[in-house]
């Protein structure tokens, strides 16, 4: 990054590197118009990121917590009156239900609030801690959690945005460099030829776009069977092979976005991507840019559906 080549210039080399003033200018610049603005942009998308996912697992665990309340209080119920039926839907463990995927877990719940509904005005079950009011609790929670989950998108629109600024950024960074602080350090090889040429290895370090090759993206699935809403699961996985034969694996994270990083230029000769109880989508050969990030966002179908995975448009 440029910070090597500040501190080459106003750390490790001040005494040689200060009898040029304009030098010195060049590389103030270079860090108060570009390397402070990349580490603020990064440390406010780390920031909400964070916040996103904090918020999410917060919700997750209160709508867990609600949802164990119920199916422990209504398979109390159906074994005291001997209901099998609706004790065996409500067989449910605590890890049981921390253990529903979350893209699925909204639908689990509401099959549950389905199944115990009918019952909810009858004593016995009130008397087991599920009445009405708990219930308007648990869809309460439901809804919440589902106001976080449909925020993949959003994190996407965001990154996009960092992706743009830091390019402008990136540019900006190798003007200062080429018009200003290369021009002065190169008036200092012939007294100092071996500071310059330690400037110049640090200086071709720099890349000339993003800071690392990579290829990143979003794994979806659809909000229920009966939605075309599209979000991010937790689960999946996926597989990139360059054209020398090496593989670069990622587990997405809890919103479903992956980055492979610091991968080699050149063909991609293919990128799977999995998950289990959904279809593979194997995409087939590009050409990845050094410094270059490409995007795939993909919608993966589960296993036994008549729709097909695919590539979905950012």
């Amino acid at each position: 990054m440029y910070r090597r080549v500040h501190k080459h210039v106003k750390i490790t080399t001040i005494a040689v590197s200060g009898t040029r003033p304009g030098l010195i200018a060049a590389i103030d610049k270079l860090k108060t118009e570009v390397i402070d603005k990349i580490d603020a942009a990064e440390a406010k998308q780390q920031q909400i990121l964070k916040g996103f996912s904090d918020n999410k697992k917060s919700k997750r665990k209160d709508f867990d917590v609600l949802l164990f309340h119920h199916v422990s209080g209504t398979f109390a119920w159906a074994a005291m009156t001997e209901n099998a039926t609706l004790k065996g839907q409500m067989d449910y463990t605590e890890t049981d239900i921390i253990h529903i995927t979350d893209e699925s877990v909204v639908n689990t719940a509401n099959n549950i609030i389905g199944l115990i509904e009918p019952h909810i005005a009858v004593a016995g079950l009130n008397d087991m801690g599920v009445d009405a009011v708990t219930l308007q609790d648990l869809k309460d929670a439901r809804d919440a959690y589902k106001a976080v989950e449909s925020e993949p998108m959003e994190m996407i629109k965001m990154r996009t945005a960092y992706t743009k600024q830091i390019r402008t950024l990136v540019k900006r960074g190798r003007t200062i460099l080429e018009t200003m602080a290369d021009k002065a350090a190169d008036t200092l090889k012939a007294s100092k030829k071996e500071w310059w040429t330690g400037y110049r290895m640090e200086r071709r370090k720099i890349p000339t776009g993003h800071r690392h090759t990579t290829i990143e993206g979003t794994l979806f699935a659809k909000e229920s069977l009966e939605s075309d809403k599209l979000v991010g699961f937790y689960g999946g996985s996926v597989v990139a092979t360059h054209e020398d034969g090496t593989v670069y694996t990622k587990n997405v994270d809890e919103t479903g976005f992956y980055k492979l990083q610091k991968v080699k230029a050149g063909i991609i000769v293919s990128i799977k991507f999995m998950a289990k109880g959904r279809k593979t989508l194997e995409l087939g050969a590009f050409k990845l840019s050094k410094g270059h990030v490409v995007r795939r966002n993909v919608y993966l179908a589960e296993e036994g559906n008549t729709e097909e995975s695919g590539v979905v448009e950012s």
